[in-house]
């Protein structure tokens, strides 16, 4: 491949870039991380990031999602999904699991960009 050829492929490539950043920033965020809990299989959430949604809502570390919406999620993955689904500003609540309780909380979906201000 010539230098031409990898400049115009950079060139190409960087110009894609902010069209795929202004798509996520369409998909709902709420400011959690998450995994796969090993004793229930169901996702749990590993961090929540400060000021979020999520974190002005209530979730906390060590909490498992047992629903998103009406959905019940069987991985992280599903769960993931579950939560872009929403846009920013769409409501979503989702059942959680604390302590051997259940808990509904009502979390507000945002841009990536408000949660994330690095990922701009």
């Amino acid at each position: 491949m010539s230098n031409r050829s990898v400049i115009a492929l950079a060139l190409a490539l960087s110009s894609a870039l902010p069209a795929v950043r202004a798509d996520e920033d369409q998909k709902g965020v709420i400011g959690i991380q998450i995994a796969q809990d090993a004793d229930s299989g169901k996702s749990k959430v590993i961090a929540v990031v400060e000021k979020s949604p999520a974190e002005k809502a209530g979730i906390k570390v060590d909490d498992l999602i047992l629903k998103v919406g009406d959905k019940e999620p069987a991985s992280v993955h599903e769960a993931v999904d579950a939560i872009t689904r929403y846009k920013p500003g769409d409501k979503v609540k989702i059942v959680l699991r604390r302590g051997g309780e259940d808990k509904t909380v009502e979390v507000t979906a945002a841009r990536r960009s408000e949660v994330y201000p690095e990922s701009r």
